[in-house]
Parts: C-alpha cells; structure tokens; sequence
C-alpha cells in the first residue's frame, strides 16, 4: 500500500499536528502516522469521522483512488518535461493542489504547534505538477529553479529555497561532464562557489543542501561547465570556451527604488530587513504561511471552547493579535492586558496608509508590485507576480471581514456564530498556503546558452 500523501497534505495544510488530529477523531496518535504511512487504512467508521472533519470528500482524503507517487519517485530527473497549463486558474481554490508539499521538520511542528507549510517542487515540471516552470518564450537552452524542502529551524530562513532543480539540453563531448555551480553575487566575486553537481546524460539535476540552508540569501548565478571527467573538477573552470550556459539573477536596482530584481526575491523567500528589525528571520512568504496557518488553529479551538467564555475570550484576542500585530492591537483592546506573542510583532494586514511596519499582505504586494518594473524581470515572472496579487486582494477582503467580525464577538461577547467563521478562516488559510506554492514559482528561471551572453 502507497504512502497516503491526500491524507498528510490535508492535514498539513490545516497545521495540525498528527497528535491533534488523533485527539479529534478519538484515537491513538499512532494511528494517525500509520494511516499516512499507507500501511493501513482507516475504517469505513473512521474514514467518515475524517471526511467529516476536514469537510471533504474520501477521495480528496485519498481513502478511493490511489495514492500519488511517493516524493523519491517524482524527484525522479528522467521524469521532467516542461509544462503548459497556467499556474493560477479560475477554480484554483475550489479543487485539492496539484502540487507536491513537502512535510515540514518535526522541530518546527514542535515549537510553534502548526508547521510552515511551503514547499516544493516547483521545478521542472514533474509528473505531479504539470505547471512549474515557464513556457520557453526566448531561445534558451533549459530552465532551473530554487525549490523549498521545509525542514528546517523554527523562525530561521532555513528550509526556503534550500534546493536547486534544472534541465538543460546541452551536447556533450566524450570523457567530459557537464557540472552545474551556483556562484555568489556580482558584488561579491571572492564569495563561496557550490557544487550542485554533475548533469545526468539526460542534461537534468536535483540539488538539496544538506543544512537546508537558503540558497539564495548569498547565491544569485548558475553557471554550467564542460569539464574532463576525470578528475573530478573541485571548482568551475577559469577558461569561457568552457561555460555552456550562464544565468545571473539581474542585481540593477529599478530607476527611482533601492531594490533590484534579486533583492524583492530575497525579501519575499529569505531575508527581508523589517522582518529581522522585528526580532524574527526568514521571508515575508514564509511568516504569512505560518501565522495564518496559526490564526485557523487559534479558530477551530475558540470554536471547540465556546462554552468556556474566558479561554474562548483569549483565543479571539490572540487571533486579533495575529490580523493586528502587537504593535497596533492596542488601539483596538485599550486597556487590556495583552498576552505576549513575538510570532505576531508584524500582523496579516494593514490597518492605515502610513503604519511604519506593513503587514504581511501588503508588504508582499509592494515587492510583487517592485518586481514587474525591475530589470531583468521575465514575461513568467511579471504574469505570475500580477496574478497572485489579485490572489491576495481577495485573501486580504476575507481577512479584513474576518477581523470584522472578530471584533463583533469580542464587543458583544457572541459565541453561537463562530462554526460559520471558522470555515472562513479555515479557508482563508488554505488559500494562503496554495498561493505560497505558487509564489514559489517566481523563483524559477530559463537559462540562455553561454553564446547568447556573449556579445
């Protein structure tokens, strides 16, 4: 029997843990963990009890047709092609993803409840994921991307584009390799050099940094060599008749603005500046995933104790604090003890025009609006990056209704209609956590031939 990779994915995508989704359903935790494993099934009973939960079908849970491929088989270099469908379709929302999701480290499902759920496998186009890079628009000899695993520390940019996927279609000469090199930035020529690798005969690779270390925080440039097979090259080759292919992320700031194509991907996927002023690190992609994932947790719980008004008070404030961020919830609880929360220093939205610290939504849109006008930005890029702002637009309206109505609750003291807002937010996270897949694409590039970049 497959691995039930429905059933995991479901369960990640909410950010429960299997011991929470055990405790829901009245079973073990280990049942929960050999259901997923593929190594049994859950009963009709159980199988009801799940669809109930999740609001969802038993062949959305995996329980009536198989199961995917297991993640080995579709990293699988031979299986790569190209895609063609559209990334960001009409009914994105409506139907399960078709993207791979990679589990998230068991460290950090244990120090912050619900995992960052963001992953994978953007490249190449596998089996599972018909619509991952670019269609080729301009002559060029392949495409690469960094990929996400999500393993990784809690509040570090570990786990983000901590792998490389590429494929490229290069003639090769007999006794030589074709070797891929991911160089540091222009500004930084004496900088570390690492080894991804030697391209298979099929001209494809799979790179995973073993720290899952973010790649891109001080790496912007691919470079392929060919280069003798023995012995092994420990460096790429100093001599330009051997480069077969090159590709810088372009680093010239856009007319007018202090950012360049590189840096609005770095504040989006590894690093940004008011995120590390707030105490926190990683990118403005990751911390969304992750406190809205937590705002659905803190709101099937508030739903479960609406009977005990003071822990149900407490979760809705904290819920606030996450919509808010601590530095602004005040004006909206004067008076009121807060309960401390660095995790939610920035919040999800913007409340006014000139908050010092946006919020997540709206920081993310600014860099989205920055890339379309940066040099060197692609036609796959600037559609894609327009696409997934009208994404957040609407997230943004849910949100913004969301803590409306939290605020209702909080005044009036109304616990009957928290089920319906629940599935709000339930839904609200999800479609957070299908855009973060698809905002992984931004980070997927074509690779022109070394003649091309040579004038």
């Amino acid at each position: 029997m497959s691995p039930n990779t429905h059933l995991r994915r479901e369960r990640q995508l909410r950010g429960w843990s299997q011991a929470y989704l055990a405790h829901q359903i009245n079973v073990p935790s280990h049942y929960i963990s050999r259901w997923e494993r593929g190594e049994v099934s859950p009963s009709p009973y159980y199988q009801q009890q799940l669809c109930e939960l999740f609001g969802a079908t038993a062949e959305d849970l995996g329980f009536l047709s198989p199961v995917s491929a297991s993640l080995e088989k579709s990293l699988d270099p031979h299986s790569m092609h190209l895609p063609q469908a559209d990334p960001l379709g009409r009914d994105a929302w409506r139907r399960p993803s078709t993207l791979l999701v990679m589990a998230v480290s068991r460290s950090w499902v244990r120090r912050c409840l619900v995992p960052l759920v963001v992953l994978l496998l953007l490249g190449l186009g596998m089996s599972a994921s018909s619509h991952v890079l670019p269609q080729l628009s301009v002559p060029s000899v392949g495409s690469f991307a960094f990929t996400s695993s999500g393993e990784g520390q809690a509040n570090t940019s570990e786990g983000m584009a901590d792998g490389v996927v590429l494929h490229v279609h290069l003639g090769r000469e007999p006794g030589m390799d074709d070797d891929a090199w991911l160089l540091p930035d222009q500004n930084n020529p004496e900088g570390v050099i690492i080894s991804l690798g030697t391209l298979s005969p099929q001209g494809n690779l799979v790179y995973r940094d073993p720290l899952h270390t973010n790649l891109l925080l001080k790496h912007s440039a691919l470079l392929i060599t060919e280069q003798p097979r023995s012995p092994i090259p420990q460096a790429p080759s100093l001599d330009r008749t051997d480069w077969r292919a090159h590709i810088v992320i372009d680093q010239q700031d856009a007319p007018g603005t202090p950012y360049s194509l590189l840096d609005h991907l770095r504040h989006l996927f590894a690093i940004d500046p008011e995120v590390e002023a707030a105490g926190l690190h990683g990118g403005l992609v990751a911390w969304l995933a992750h406190n809205t994932a937590q705002l659905a947790l803190l709101a099937n719980d508030a739903q479960k104790q609406s009977h005990n008004a003071r822990a149900f008070h407490q979760d809705l404030v904290r819920m606030l604090e996450y919509l808010d961020g601590t530095r602004t919830v005040a004006q909206d609880l004067p008076g009121l003890a807060l309960p401390v929360n660095p995790q939610a220093t920035i919040g999800l939205l913007t409340l006014f025009p000139e908050q010092p610290d946006p919020g997540y939504l709206q920081h993310i849109q600014n860099h989205l609006r920055g890339m379309i006008t940066s040099p060197g930005v692609s036609n796959h890029q600037r559609e894609l990056a327009n696409q997934v702002s009208r994404v957040l637009d609407g997230i943004t309206a849910q949100l913004q209704a969301i803590r409306k109505e939290i605020l209702q609750l909080l005044k009036y003291q109304i616990t009957l209609q928290l089920t319906m807002r629940t599935e709000h937010i339930l839904h609200a996270s999800q479609n957070v956590q299908r855009v973060t897949l698809e905002m992984m694409q931004l980070l997927a590039f074509e690779i022109p031939s070394e003649d091309d970049n040579v004038a």
